[in-house]
């Protein structure tokens, strides 16, 4: 199968499973979502892309894959460069593992607030302790939300020789809202032009 040259992603999606252009039959499945999100801080889609279309992006991948921006990031929780003017143990100054690398995702939902950043916790977090994180098998296909703002995660080291191809997309509650010169250079290698 190839992908749409249509320009309709929703030949792609299980619609049986998914049917996203009919509210009343997606009520359940929302409500469920927001729930998992609000409970566990995550929520996986499992069936939303049908197997096929899977299978023709990651062909398309492969193919691209010579071409891709290859890099291992390292940085703080806060997406920024450490800070090697803080203190010892300030995770400011933490160099974290490439998410690039891995395979799983490993969330700590809800580790700091808006108002408190909790620097021991995090730092708890950065030193190896597993509490209160959850671990979510990475399988092609379903979709992920998280809410990442307030808590840390990671992916965690894959084995093998086979590529890991994701599809990072972005949200805000504020309109207009970017990631950093920075970010987009870790994670795309260039910045728009």
């Amino acid at each position: 199968m190839n992908l749409p040259s249509s320009g309709d992603p929703s030949s792609l999606i299980d619609l049986l499973r998914h049917p996203i252009g009919e509210p009343s039959l997606m009520a359940p499945i929302v409500s469920s979502a927001h729930r998992s999100l609000h409970e566990r801080g995550v929520v996986v889609l499992d069936g939303f892309l049908r197997p096929e279309s899977v299978t023709a992006m990651c062909d398309e991948c492969e193919a691209l894959d010579p071409s891709a921006h290859f890099a291992e990031p390292f940085g703080t929780p806060y997406l920024g460069l450490p800070d090697m003017g803080v203190p010892v143990g300030d995770p400011r100054g933490a160099r974290l593992r490439s998410a690039l690398s891995g395979g799983d995702f490993e969330s700590a939902t809800r580790v700091r607030t808006t108002d408190d950043e909790r620097s021991e916790a995090v730092e708890s977090v950065l030193a190896g302790s597993r509490v209160g994180a959850e671990r979510i098998a990475m399988r092609p296909g379903p979709p992920m939300l998280f809410g990442g703002r307030h808590s840390m995660h990671r992916v965690t080291p894959k084995a093998g020789s086979l590529s890991r191809y994701v599809a990072l997309l972005a949200y805000d509650t504020k309109s207009d809202t970017d990631s950093s010169e920075l970010l987009k250079l870790v994670r795309y290698g260039r910045l728009p032009s």
